[in-house]
């Protein structure tokens, strides 16, 4: 590691950070006005991260918060991030799974990086295919999710917004049962069992059938959907759905322009 110090910056390059299953580089540099900055480091101290064939393994941030116990993945991370520990910017992020089935690349904003209970992010996704079985290794509660065994993965474009507890999401998403345009919010601050959503936007060619486990046949063309409700299994799955019908096939027919509501 190289090391330059002087009154109103550091600057580590060549730098690694290694732990049993993270290997962190490679440089890292602070800049301030003053040393007496540093008495309110959150906010006056300026961190410019360059992270370069680095691997994390997010069990690991269980030092910094309980959330992230039993919620291990192993990830490679590329990236530039510049900012305070209350306010940092990503001009660059490349997140990788070690099982190569996940890929998150685009930039953002995270906030309140020192206060984890009240941390949030903005990310504004360019490229990004999460595979459920990544997904089940940190959301382990979604494996008793029947409707999610048919779906290997999402392909995302759009913008990310969330917390450790919940998560807003605005545009493009594509699964093997089909494509969904809209916007989607997700509520797991009492628990992921009981988590409240809200869902609107237009679904198109979704292969029903394939959701239910394909015990019949059944495709969405074209429909426009609100959803919302709390709970994903059966014994505590509380819903209300409006359902716009515009185009839809069933056992071979098709029909249009039909309303379903359920509640």
């Amino acid at each position: 590691m190289k090391t330059v110090i002087d009154r109103k910056h550091m600057l580590f390059s060549d730098l690694r950070i290694k732990t049993p299953k993270s290997d962190i580089g490679d440089q890292v540099e602070l800049r301030y006005n003053s040393m007496r900055d540093f008495g309110d480091v959150y906010h006056k101290v300026i961190f410019d991260f360059h992270l370069s064939k680095s691997v994390l393994d997010l069990a690991e941030l269980q030092i910094f918060h309980d959330w992230f116990e039993g919620r291990g993945l192993s990830t490679f991370v590329n990236g530039n991030a510049v900012g305070t520990l209350a306010k940092m910017d990503i001009s660059s992020l490349l997140l990788e799974s070690l099982t190569d089935q996940t890929r998150i690349k685009g930039g953002g904003t995270l906030t309140n990086l020192h206060d984890l209970d009240n941390f949030a992010y903005r990310l504004d996704l360019t490229d990004a295919r999460v595979s459920l079985a990544d997904l089940k290794e940190v959301v382990y509660e979604l494996d008793s999710v029947p409707t999610l065994k048919s779906i290997e993965a999402v392909d995302l474009s759009g913008e990310l917004n969330g917390s450790l507890t919940n998560m807003t999401f605005d545009g493009d998403l594509d699964a093997n049962p089909g494509h969904f345009a809209g916007h989607l919010l997700v509520d797991f601050e009492e628990s992921v069992d009981a988590m409240q959503y809200d869902l609107e936007g237009d679904l198109q060619n979704w292969d029903v059938g394939a959701l239910a486990g394909g015990r019949f046949d059944a495709h969405i063309d074209q429909s426009h959907v609100l959803l919302t409700g709390i709970g994903i299994t059966q014994e505590n799955l509380d819903l209300d759905l409006d359902l716009q019908l515009n185009q839809y096939a069933v056992l071979g027919r098709t029909l249009k322009n039909v309303d379903v509501s359920v509640s």
